[in-house]
């Protein structure tokens, strides 16, 4: 086995081409008024990076288990809370995969 091991997918989810795109993705969805996809609850689009509720962009299947980064079929609108609990599922469940006892 090589080292260091090759990624499943050598496109990083950083650089020009994914900050446009986030850019692009982000101005859409708060026109749109999209809440986030995981908690359902409303987006601040104008947050600054970091606090609990501001937009971030999640891969659906996340870059390490073989995702594609810049594909608009992979990614979604979360909050930042939702979208750090969440992780990339990498060997653990994330708080969204536990049911739950209502139906929200």
């Amino acid at each position: 086995m090589a080292w260091p091991p090759q990624r499943s997918n050598p496109l990083p989810a950083s650089g020009s081409a994914w900050n446009r795109l986030r850019a692009q993705l982000k101005a859409q969805w708060q026109r749109e008024g999209r809440a986030c996809a995981l908690c359902h609850q409303p987006i601040d689009y104008n947050a600054p990076a970091g606090k609990p509720r501001a937009f971030t962009l999640d891969h659906i299947l996340a870059t390490s288990h073989g995702g594609e980064p810049l594909r608009i079929s992979n990614l979604r609108a979360v909050c930042a809370s939702c979208n750090s609990a969440r992780g990339n599922g990498e060997g653990r469940r994330s708080r969204f995969d536990y049911p739950t006892s209502r139906t929200w």
